[in-house]
């Protein structure tokens, strides 16, 4: 069986394969993004290549992308694009009037962007640790920075922070270039002499700071008097309008009232008044109807009177024309006889 399996030519074509794929797959490198991988050896073609002036020396730079490794013939290893961050601190220089001072700073470096910057960065610094990279350029930063010390004035530093820090980059500038590198930004933190030079000049600043803070204090409470006394005038103001309001609203209120009581007290005159003279208005009906009721009557009397009186007169007449007709007949008859 094993020996059916060594001698099957299949097995082994596929062995080869797998063999020659995992070398191939085992050999692409890709660096992260923050680092660029250096490639030294034979056949590194042309594209990303940096070889020195002399051309005695070629490395191949990858930076963002992949390439597989020819084995025997090409090696890599990994330079960080990292920036660093540095801390200097001096010991006291005499400045440029003999005034000992120390100054300390912070610095922010990182390899250059270009073949040649990158390739002398590796060809420096590839394989050291990290800080040791920062001591070889503390070393170089620290020497600039006690070059300028020398050159300026204290007050000078004092009072021109960012043209000192330029100074110092332009000293150590051409040196970093060298070293592969290049400053990203230069701080000047603190600056200190153990004589009291520094503390000396900034008394008559810290005089006139201290004046003008008290004016400005003394400015502040005025003004917060003032906007006090202000707000209270409005707010006295504002109440003694609210109560003028107040005063006005129940007046008007109140004289509505008296209003209202008058025209209650107007309608009720009125309907008293109309009241009394229908009141009245009927006494007198009455009184007219009792007049004419007393008036018909009286009529009534006298009709009845009257007609009382011409019946006794038509009685009396009758009697009388009966009694002068029998008067007559008696006198006729008298006559007769």
């Amino acid at each position: 069986m094993v020996e059916e399996f060594i001698a099957n030519p299949v097995i082994w074509a596929v062995v080869i394969i797998i063999l020659l794929l995992f070398i191939v797959v085992s050999r692409y490198r890709k660096p992260s993004p923050d680092k660029a991988l250096i490639i030294s050896g034979a056949l590194l073609g042309s594209k990303n290549v940096y070889k020195d002036p002399n051309g005695s020396k070629r490395i191949k730079i990858i930076q963002g992308g992949g390439t597989f490794l020819i084995p025997v013939l090409q090696s890599a290893k990994e330079l960080s694009m990292s920036s660093l961050q540095i801390q200097i601190e001096t010991p006291e220089i005499n400045s440029q009037q003999q005034v000992p001072i120390a100054v300390t700073g912070a610095v922010n470096v990182k390899v250059g962007n270009s073949l040649k910057e990158i390739a002398t960065a590796a060809e420096q610094f590839l394989g050291k640790e990290k800080q040791e990279i920062i001591s070889e350029l503390t070393a170089v930063l620290e020497g600039g920075t006690r070059d300028i010390i020398g050159r300026m004035t204290v007050e000078e530093i004092l009072g021109n922070r960012e043209k000192f820090s330029q100074e110092v980059q332009g000293q150590v500038s051409d040196y970093i270039e060298n070293m592969g590198f290049q400053i990203i930004s230069f701080t000047l933190q603190e600056i200190k002499d153990s004589n009291g030079y520094i503390e000396s000049l900034g008394k008559p600043q810290i005089a006139t700071v201290r004046q003008e803070a008290q004016i400005a204090e003394a400015n502040a409470d005025r003004e917060v008097r003032i906007k006090k006394a202000s707000a209270e005038q409005e707010a006295t103001k504002a109440e003694l309008e609210r109560e003028t309001e107040i005063a006005d609203a129940q007046k008007e209120k109140s004289l509505k009232m008296a209003d209202y009581q008058k025209q209650q007290e107007v309608a009720k005159a009125d309907a008293e008044k109309a009241a009394m003279l229908a009141q009245k208005g009927k006494d007198i009906a009455e009184q007219e109807q009792n007049i004419a009721i007393q008036a018909k009557e009286a009529d009534l009397k006298r009709k009845q009177y009257e007609a009382e009186s011409n019946t006794k007169a038509d009685a009396d007449l009758y009697v009388a024309k009966q009694s002068a007709e029998a008067e007559k007949a008696r006198q006729i008859a008298q006559a007769e006889a």
